[in-house]
C-alpha cells in the first residue's frame, strides 16, 4: 500500500490534473445537483381511499372496510393495517416492513383491491391507492384573494392550476378553499302536484334521459358507417329541455316544474389568507427534482399568467420551502468559508503561509469531491446532507494538518520539499487512515438504524463517510503533490522576486498610459479604439516595459538586502543561547489548579450575575461598530450581544488564570525550594537531576527548551507521563471526571428527545369546539381566533381553514398535522417572520394563548411544524377491543385519569364527539304493506339533504365534470319536510311518514380499526415549561 502510494505521488502532474478535474466536476455537480428540503424516502405506507356519497361511519365500517380488510390482510410483508370509517368515506392505511420493495408491494396492493371491489356496494366510487414519501409535501403555496365573485376567482385559480401543472418539475397543484361546481335542479312541489307528477316520476324520467346509448355501426357490404345516438346531457340547455311527462299533445319539461341553475356545492370548508377569503394552490414537486429551480419556474409561470389579471385579484406566495434551502445553503457556505479562514489563521500562526494555504485547500477539495460522489450515486442535497456537511467541517482537516505539519518540520530540518511531503505521506499514512477509520466506524451503526427514522437519518452517516473518505484522499494524495508544486513555485518566485514585481508594475502602468494617450480602458468600444490608434498601443507597451525595467533596477538591491538581512537574522538566532524554562512540578501543578478554580468561579460569577459594567460596555462597543456600516447592523441583535458578552467573559477568565498564578508564584517557588532541600537532605538528589541518557546529545530532547504553548504542554506532559505518580494521578483524574459527569447527568437529566428542539419557521394553531355546528358557524368562531393571531407580533402570514367538527379528519401523512384532535373546527398555518426579526417561538405561543384565553367555548392548541420524521404527541396510548362500547367506556376511564395528572396538557381521545345525528328507521313490514322499496325512500330523503345525483356533464368552459343534482329549495329542506314527503307506489301516493320513524342518536364521526380490532387513541403533551420551572 505504501509503495503504491509513493508510486502515485511520484507522478505529480497526473495527480494535480486529476485534482483540478475533480474540483471542476464537483463545482458543476454542486450547481446542478437537485436540492430539496426533506430526503427522498419511500415510507412503507400506502393509503387506500374509498368514497361513497352519504354512507354513515357504521355502514362504511361494515360494507367498505371489512371486505377490504379481509383481502388486504394476506399481503406479504404487511406490518400493520389501520382502517378509518367516516361519513361518506373509508380509508385504509397499510404499513409494511421498511425493507419492502415499493413497486412489488404497490402491485400486490392493487391486485388485492381489485379482488375486493366486487364486494363493495354498487354506489361506491373507484378505490384509489396513494403512496407516502417525505419529499411529497407542498414546496410553495400560492394564494388568490380579492373582492371578486367566487366563480371568477375559481376560474382564474383553475386556469392557473393547469398552467402550473404543465411545468415538467411539478407533480401536482392542489386547490384548497374552493367549492366544486354543481348544476342544481330545484323542484317546485306545487307545480309537480299541478301537473300530477310525483317526485319519483321526475327522478326516473331524468335518469332515463341521461344515458349513454351504444348504437354500434352498419356494414352493408358497400361501406361501413357508425351510428351515433347522443343520449348524454352535454350542456345546461339539454337539462332544461328534458321531458318529464306527456299531457295530451304537450310535453312537460324540467324547466316547467323546476328552477335550474349552475352554482356551487354547499360549502363544507372555508379558506382564508391573512383575514380575507381566498383560494390556495399547494404545489408539490416531482421526486428528485431541484426545489429551488422548481419554485423559480413556478414563480415565473405565475407572474406571466397573472400580469393581465384584474387588479382586484391579489396573488401571494407563501410557505416557500426553497427559501429554507437558500438559508441552509448560505449557512453552509458561510460555515465553510469561516472554517477555512479560522483553520488558515491557526495554521498560519503555527506553521506558516504555505502550510495554511494547503490545509485551507483541503476543505473545498473534500467537499467538491463529496458532492461529485453524491451526485454520482443519485442522491439529492437535503437538510440531512447539509447537517452532515456542517458536521464534517471540523473533522476533515485533521489528517491534512498532521501530514502538512510533519512535512513542514522535515523541510525545516533541511529535507528537499517534494521529498518531505512524500515522506510525510508515507509515514503518516497508517496513522491518518486509522484515525479516519475510527471516526467512520463511529457513524456506521447509524446505517443500521431500523424503521423510517433510520432511513431518514441514514443520509447523515452516508454524507460523513463520503466527505471523510474524500478528505483522506485529499490529505494522502492531493496535498503532498500540491505541497511539492507550491514549494517549487515558491522557491522560483523567491529567486525571481525582483523580476516578478517589476513585471507586475509594468503591466499595471499600461492602462494609465493608454488613458493618457486617449484610449479609455473599460469602455464598450475599447477594442475599436486600439484598432484605430495602433501607435498609441505600442507606445503604452513601451511605457510599460520602461516602468518594468526601472522597477527592476530599484527593487533588485532591496530584494538582495532583504535576503541578506533574513540570513543574518537566522544566523543570529542560531547563535543565541538556548533559553531554559522552569520545570513543572506537582507543587506548581497543584497551585495551577487553584488558579484555574479561582478563574472558573470568577467566570461563573460573571455569567450568573451579568455585571452591568460589562454588559453596558459590550453593548456600547457593538452599537458603535454597528453604526459604522449597514451590514454591521446585525451586531445589535440580542444573540450577537450575548456572544460579545461571553467572549468578554472568556477573555477575563484567561486574564484571571494568569493573574492568579502570578500572584501565588512566590509561594510556589518557596515550596519547590523547600522540597528540593528535603530531597537533598535525604539523599534523593534534586528534582532536575537523574540518570544520564545514553543517546547522543543531538538526539536528546529537553522539554525545558521548548517555547510558547507547545513548551507549556510538553512540560506538563513530561511530569504526568514520565512519572509513576503522574500516571496514577492522570488515570484517577480521568476516571473521576467520567464518574462526575455520569453522576451529574443522572441527577440533573433533562430527558431524551427524538429530534432537536429548534426554533421553527412555521406553526399550526388548531381551534377545537364541540356540537352540531355547520361550516359557516365554525368559520365565525375561527375568525375570532384569527383576528387575535393577526395582531400577534412576529407572524408574517396566516392561512386559515374552517370546517365542521370532524371535517378536518382524514389521513395524517407526512406534511400534515400529526395527532389532529377529532373536534378541530379550524386550522391556521402560521408563517413566522424571519428569525432575526422576531421574538422567540415560545413567546409568540404564550401571546397567542393569552389573547385567545377569553374566547368562550373553544380550546386553542399551538404546535410547531416538527423537524425530521413526525412523532406526534409525547404520550400516546392505544386501546383495542373486539367490542366497540366496552372500548369507549375504558377510554373514558383512562382519560379521566390523565386529566388529573400534573404536567400534562392538550389531552385528547378518540371517543365520539358530543352531538346528534338524525336516524330515519324504516318499518320494513309496514313499508311492505304499501309496496314501498328502501331505495325509493332513500331517493326521497336525499331530496331534503344533498340532493339526488341524476348524472354528470362536462361544460364547454370547464375541464371537470359537473354533477347534476335534484333537490328541494333551501326553505323546504327542513326536518319537518321528511313527514311531508310522499312516495309513488302501486297503491298510489303514500306519505313516507306512515312507515318511517325519525329519532336523534349519538353522532359517531369515525370508527377506527387496527389489525381487525376496534381501536382508540388517548394522547397528551408533556408541559415541559412547568417541569423545567419545578426542576
Amino acid at each position: 500500500m505504501i509503495g503504491m502510494l509513493e508510486g502515485v505521488l511520484r507522478r505529480p502532474k497526473t495527480v494535480f490534473v486529476l485534482m483540478l478535474a475533480l474540483l471542476v466536476a464537483g463545482v458543476f455537480s454542486y450547481i446542478n445537483i437537485p436540492k430539496e428540503d426533506s430526503p427522498d424516502i419511500d415510507v412503507p405506507v400506502f393509503y387506500v381511499s374509498i368514497a361513497q356519497q352519504g354512507i354513515s361511519p357504521e355502514d362504511a365500517e361494515r360494507l367498505l372496510v371489512r371486505p377490504m380488510e379481509t383481502e388486504l390482510r394476506g399481503l406479504d410483508g404487511l406490518k400493520e393495517i389501520t382502517a378509518i370509517a367516516s361519513e361518506g368515506h373509508a380509508g385504509i392505511v397499510l404499513e409494511f416492513d421498511i425493507s419492502f420493495d415499493k413497486d412489488e408491494a404497490l402491485a400486490d396492493v392493487r391486485d388485492k383491491v381489485d379482488a375486493a371491489k366486487g364486494e363493495l356496494p354498487a354506489d361506491a366510487e373507484e378505490p384509489t391507492i396513494s403512496e407516502t414519501n417525505f419529499a411529497l409535501v407542498p414546496t410553495i403555496t400560492i394564494t388568490l384573494s380579492g373582492n371578486v365573485p367566487e366563480r371568477t376567482l375559481y376560474q382564474h385559480a383553475r386556469r392557473l392550476k393547469d398552467q402550473i401543472e404543465a411545468i415538467d418539475t411539478v407533480r401536482s397543484a392542489d386547490l384548497k378553499g374552493h367549492r366544486e361546481e354543481l348544476l342544481e335542479v330545484l323542484i317546485d312541489a306545487k307545480k309537480l302536484e299541478s301537473y300530477a307528477i310525483t317526485q319519483q316520476e321526475l327522478l326516473t324520467s331524468l335518469s332515463n334521459n341521461n344515458q349513454l346509448v351504444p348504437a354500434g355501426y352498419i356494414d352493408g357490404g358497400q361501406g361501413r358507417f357508425n351510428v351515433k345516438v347522443p343520449g348524454l346531457v352535454e350542456s345546461a340547455l339539454d337539462v332544461y329541455s328534458l321531458p318529464i311527462k306527456q299531457a295530451g299533445e304537450g310535453v312537460v319539461t324540467l324547466s316547467d316544474v323546476a328552477n335550474i341553475r349552475r352554482t356551487f356545492k354547499d360549502a363544507d370548508s372555508y379558506t382564508r389568507v391573512n383575514g380575507n377569503p381566498a383560494i390556495a394552490l399547494d404545489v408539490t414537486k416531482r421526486i428528485g427534482t431541484n426545489i429551488i429551480e422548481n419554485n423559480i419556474a413556478i414563480r415565473a409561470v405565475v407572474d406571466e399568467a397573472t400580469k393581465d389579471w384584474p387588479e382586484t385579484i391579489k396573488v401571494d406566495y407563501m410557505i416557500d420551502m426553497s427559501s429554507n434551502i437558500f438559508e441552509v445553503l448560505g449557512s453552509l457556505q458561510s460555515s465553510i468559508m469561516t472554517a477555512i479562514f479560522l483553520v488558515m489563521i491557526l495554521v498560519l500562526a503555527a506553521l506558516g503561509l504555505r502550510s495554511a494555504l494547503l490545509v485551507g485547500l483541503a476543505i473545498p477539495t473534500s467537499f467538491m469531491v463529496g458532492f461529485l460522489i453524491l451526485s454520482g450515486i443519485g442522491y439529492t442535497v437535503n437538510i440531512m446532507v447539509m447537517f452532515g456537511l456542517v458536521l464534517t467541517v471540523g473533522m476533515l482537516v485533521d489528517g491534512a494538518i498532521v501530514m502538512v505539519e510533519y512535512a513542514d518540520r522535515k523541510v525545516h530540518e533541511g529535507m528537499e520539499d517534494r521529498e518531505a511531503y512524500i515522506r510525510a505521506a508515507k509515514l503518516m499514512f497508517w496513522p491518518i487512515v486509522s484515525s479516519t477509520a475510527t471516526t467512520l466506524v463511529a457513524f456506521l451503526p447509524m446505517l443500521l438504524w431500523p424503521g423510517v427514522a433510520g432511513e431518514f437519518m441514514s443520509y447523515l452517516p452516508i454524507m460523513v463517510i463520503i466527505v471523510l473518505s474524500a478528505a483522506l484522499l485529499t490529505a494522502m494524495v492531493f496535498l503532498p503533490v500540491t505541497g511539492g508544486i507550491f514549494a517549487v513555485t515558491t522557491h522560483w518566485m523567491e529567486r525571481n522576486a525582483a523580476w516578478l514585481l517589476a513585471a507586475l508594475f509594468g503591466v499595471a502602468s499600461i492602462f494609465p498610459a493608454l488613458a493618457i494617450l486617449g484610449i479609455q480602458p473599460g469602455t464598450p468600444d475599447f477594442m475599436e479604439q486600439l484598432g484605430a490608434a495602433p501607435m498609441s498601443f505600442l507606445g503604452a507597451l513601451g511605457i510599460g516595459a520602461g516602468v518594468a525595467l526601472l522597477s527592476y533596477l530599484v527593487l533588485n538591491p532591496f530584494v538582495r538586502w532583504r535576503r541578506a538581512r533574513a540570513a543574518r537574522q537566522v544566523e543570529a538566532e542560531n547563535q543565541k543561547p538556548v533559553k531554559r524554562f522552569r520545570s513543572v512540578t506537582f507543587v506548581s501543578l497543584a497551585f495551577e489548579f487553584v488558579a484555574v478554580g479561582f478563574a472558573a468561579y470568577f467566570a461563573y460569577f460573571l455569567v450568573t450575575n451579568r455585571p452591568p459594567v460589562i454588559v453596558d460596555n459590550v453593548n456600547a462597543v457593538f452599537g458603535y461598530v454597528a453604526g459604522l456600516a449597514q451590514p454591521l447592523a446585525v451586531l445589535t441583535h440580542p444573540i450577537a450581544l450575548d456572544v460579545g458578552f461571553f467572549l468578554t467573559v472568556v477573555a477575563l477568565t484567561i486574564v484571571a488564570v494568569w493573574a492568579g498564578y502570578r500572584a501565588i508564584s512566590p509561594v510556589v517557588h518557596l515550596l519547590e525550594w523547600v522540597f528540593d532541600e528535603i530531597r537533598m537532605f535525604f539523599g534523593f538528589g534534586s528534582r532536575n537531576g537523574g540518570a544520564k541518557s545514553d543517546k547522543p546529545e543531538e538526539l536528546q530532547f529537553d522539554a525545558n527548551t521548548v517555547k510558547g504553548l507547545t513548551g507549556l504542554y510538553v512540560r506538563h506532559l513530561k511530569l504526568l507521563a514520565g512519572n509513576p505518580i503522574g500516571n496514577i494521578l492522570t488515570i484517577a483524574a480521568v476516571l473521576g471526571t467520567c464518574l462526575l459527569i455520569l453522576n451529574a447527568f443522572g441527577s440533573n437529566s433533562t430527558g431524551v428527545e427524538f429530534f432537536v428542539d429548534e426554533e421553527p419557521d412555521q406553526a399550526v394553531v388548531m381551534v377545537s369546539a364541540r356540537g352540531n355546528m355547520s361550516a359557516a358557524e365554525s368559520l365565525e368562531i375561527v375568525k375570532q381566533v384569527e383576528a387575535e393571531i393577526l395582531q400577534t407580533e412576529g407572524i408574517q402570514n396566516v392561512i386559515t381553514s374552517a370546517f365542521p367538527p370532524g371535517g378536518g379528519s382524514g389521513p395524517q401523512f407526512i406534511g400534515g398535522v400529526q395527532d389532529k384532535p377529532a373536534d378541530v373546527i379550524g386550522e391556521m398555518t402560521l408563517e413566522l417572520a424571519k428569525y432575526c426579526c422576531r421574538r422567540k417561538y415560545v413567546e409568540i405561543v404564550a401571546d397567542i394563548k393569552e389573547r385567545t384565553a377569553d374566547i368562550p367555548g373553544i380550546k386553542v392548541e399551538t404546535r410547531k411544524i416538527e423537524g425530521g420524521p413526525p412523532t406526534g404527541k409525547d404520550l400516546q396510548l392505544e386501546v383495542k377491543s373486539t367490542d366497540y362500547d366496552t372500548m369507549v367506556a375504558q377510554v373514558a376511564r383512562i382519560r379521566d385519569h390523565l386529566d388529573q395528572m400534573e404536567h400534562l396538557m392538550d389531552q385528547e381521545d378518540g371517543r365520539p364527539l358530543p352531538g346528534i345525528e338524525w336516524q330515519i328507521t324504516i318499518d320494513r313490514e309496514q313499508a311492505g304493506r304499501y309496496q314501498a322499496g328502501i331505495g325509493s325512500v332513500g331517493n326521497m330523503v336525499q331530496l331534503v339533504t344533498n340532493g339526488v345525483l341524476i348524472g354528470k356533464y362536462r361544460p364547454t368552459d370547464s375541464e371537470d365534470e359537473v354533477d347534476i343534482r335534484v333537490r328541494l329549495p333551501a326553505d323546504e329542506r327542513t326536518l319537518d319536510r321528511f313527514d311531508q314527503l310522499r312516495l309513488q307506489t302501486p297503491l298510489g301516493l303514500v306519505p313516507i311518514a306512515n312507515f318511517i320513524d325519525r329519532s336523534p342518536e349519538q353522532k359517531v364521526s369515525s370508527i377506527t380499526r387496527r389489525d381487525g380490532l376496534y381501536s382508540m387513541m388517548v394522547k397528551a403533551t408533556v408541559d415541559k415549561t412547568a417541569i423545567d420551572a419545578e426542576g
